[in-house]
């Protein structure tokens, strides 16, 4: 199946989004991880995809020009999941050490 994500900024005050109007998005960004996760608990694959252009998801789906297409997502059964992230396995990357993510009180002096 796949799910084509909106966001639509509101036009009356939104609790929280009074000094942060990037705060209705990131609502959006959880819903959609809040997803992932529960698929991902019933053994149900849920990729986000990332190479398609949203004008076009936008102009195919008819979406409303205010509606911010925020992902369009694949969810169904798999025949596995890998044992390590695939960005590790094609080596486009690698786990980070915690300790060069995750600061205490402030940021560390050396972040790029």
């Amino acid at each position: 199946m796949n799910v084509a994500v909106f966001y639509r900024a509101s036009n009356e005050p939104v609790l929280g989004q009074h000094s942060m109007d990037e705060a209705g998005e990131y609502s959006v960004v959880c819903a959609i991880q809040n997803m992932w996760l529960m698929s991902r608990a019933m053994n149900i694959g849920l990729g986000w995809v990332s190479i398609l252009h949203p004008a076009s998801v936008n102009k195919i789906l008819r979406a409303p020009e205010q509606n911010k297409l925020v992902g369009y997502l694949c969810i169904g059964y798999v025949k596995e999941f890998f044992t390590q992230p695939e960005l590790e396995k094609l080596q486009w990357g690698t786990k980070k050490d915690i300790h060069s993510v995750v600061y205490h009180n402030q940021y560390a002096s050396n972040v790029d």
